[in-house]
């Protein structure tokens, strides 16, 4: 459509030259006309096809053709002598450059002035020009399409145009189209590619780097380089001139709260070190603080963070609140009584009480408790205790000793002597006794031995060997005069797995029994 309203335009540059130069070529002498052709000279000059005017000029009034072969100059010409001596007179008009090439197009088809029978009731189009719009009517025909013009009153320029001719136009409409798309494509692609080289290349660098910033909001030492001299360079400036008066800031202001905190630090280690029980501070297994209490007793906390899974410090790390522990330091044991208080962050605040003083002297007034204080063997008390936690009710033997007339002894000697024969025979039994053997003293001259045995012959040597030694023992009084001891003893072997009660009752009876036989001896079974 674009190509054929641009011949369409061509067409009507011819009606504004027609009617702008008045012309007439019927009423025109030779001397108004531009060129003047004689069918029967030769008109190579104008290099005009004589019988193509010729044969046109014989069927229809006018006849447009190019001359001299240059696509803007034509002329229109028409019949001015008479049939005998036919002249061809015409106007010459120029084509607009632009123009040209489309209107010789159309030349090369069926142009014809035609007059239009108005009758004829054609469809109209319209032209559209800057200033004006101009009618001109259709008529369809098979595959070809006539084109009428107005050029006078009563006369059209009629153009017939082949179907094909349009579709032709229609495919270089498409090929300009193509042309103009791929050459702003280019334009496009070239313009991103300047633009990418000079600013978005630099804006990816500078965008990449504020992430780097982002990611360590810490460092305000980074910056941003850039080597562009341009608008981005300038911002580059200045950001990093900001980052620098931030950094600064941040570093007077860093500086002045790690002075506080230094000086809070040392105040806090102050009233901590001055708490006469050991404190630490751990977090899970590890040791973070420590008083001065807790380094007299452990050594430096730096010493021991890398043992803290050791055993010393696994019931220490592990206590519960209030739960009495026990540690050894060189060879000596130490009882603390825990106290946990539980900090921010899973951390906890363990106090230990040093009671390692009140547990020995706990401990001595256990064992006095336990102990004979005239034998230093165990008492009664001591040896129920004991038996508590260590009898068994497996085969072994008890033996029940009594020393014969030993009341007559303290009435003669006196009770101090009576004291020294007590640990005389005290002495007796701890030195003929093995390791495993329990010796006590029940109350007067009553004693206790159990002993690990496996047979009763066996328990029968055993009291036969304490009777003898001590029969064999002699003792001296106040004047120094010699006296001797004899002992009664009863034993009982534990054969079925009886209990310390039973056995200690049928003991007791052998014991009787041997006093009644006359004493100085043993009855075992």
């Amino acid at each position: 459509m674009w190509a054929r309203n641009e011949a369409f335009r061509a067409f009507y540059m011819l009606k504004e030259f027609w009617d702008e130069k008045k012309v007439d070529l019927k009423n025109s002498t030779t001397a108004h006309l531009d060129v003047v052709i004689d069918s029967k000279q030769s008109n190579e000059a104008m290099d005009i096809d004589t019988d193509l005017l010729v044969s046109t000029l014989q069927k229809e009034p006018f006849a447009l053709l190019n001359v001299h072969n240059d696509t803007r100059k034509y002329a229109l010409f028409t019949l001015i002598g008479s049939a005998q001596a036919p002249l061809y007179g015409g106007k010459i008009f120029f084509v607009d450059e632009v123009l040209a090439k489309r209107f010789s197009e159309f030349l090369q088809g069926s142009v014809q002035f035609v007059p239009l029978d108005a009758s004829l009731s054609l469809p109209s189009s319209t032209l559209f020009f800057e200033d004006r719009e101009q009618r001109y009517l259709t008529h369809k025909s098979g595959s070809f399409t006539d084109i009428y013009i107005p050029f006078t009153a009563s006369l059209y320029v009629k153009v017939t145009f082949d179907r094909g001719i349009f579709a032709f136009m229609k495919e270089d409409l498409y090929k300009s189209m193509a042309y103009f798309i791929s050459i702003l494509a280019i334009i496009l692609a070239l313009f991103y590619v300047l633009l990418d080289r000079l600013v978005l290349s630099t804006i990816r660098h500078i965008s990449q780097q504020i992430q780097t910033l982002k990611s360590s909001p810490n460092n305000m030492s980074l910056r941003i380089t850039c080597k562009s001299n341009d608008e981005l360079g300038t911002m580059v400036l200045w950001i990093n001139a900001m980052l620098g008066e931030i950094e600064t800031y941040q570093k007077k202001e860093l500086g002045a709260k790690e002075a506080l905190l230094e000086e809070e630090r040392n105040f806090l280690q102050t009233i901590i070190d001055s708490w006469q029980h050991a404190l630490l501070v751990i977090d899970h297994e590890k040791i973070l603080k420590v008083n001065d209490a807790f380094k007299k007793i452990f050594g430096s906390a730096q010493e021991r963070l890398s043992t803290q899974q050791e055993a010393l410090f696994a019931p220490l790390l592990h206590a519960q609140n209030h739960e009495t522990i026990k540690i050894s330091l060189l060879e000596r044991p130490f009882f603390f009584i825990i106290n946990t208080k539980p900090l921010f962050q899973n951390k906890r605040l363990i106090t230990l009480t040093d009671v390692s003083s009140f547990n020995e002297q706990l401990q001595t007034l256990q064992k006095k408790a336990m102990l004979d204080p005239l034998t230093s063997l165990l008492n009664r008390s001591g040896i129920l205790t004991l038996l508590e936690e260590k009898f068994h009710s497996h085969v072994q033997g008890l033996l029940l000793f009594d020393l014969d007339h030993f009341k007559r002894v303290n009435d003669t000697y006196g009770h101090p002597i009576g004291d020294e024969v007590l640990k005389a025979f005290s002495n007796v039994l701890t030195l003929n006794a093995r390791g495993t053997d329990v010796i006590g003293r029940i109350g007067g001259e009553e004693f206790v031995m159990i002993l690990s045995c496996e047979t009763l012959e066996q328990l029968q040597h055993s009291a036969e060997k304490f009777r003898t030694k001590v029969e064999a023992l002699s003792l001296q009084g106040t004047q120094g005069e010699s006296f001797s001891l004899t002992v009664s003893i009863g034993g009982v072997f534990n054969k079925m797995g009886a209990t310390f009660e039973s056995l200690y009752e049928k003991a007791d009876q052998n014991l009787y029994e041997a006093k009644r036989k006359g004493r100085n001896q043993s009855v075992v079974s």
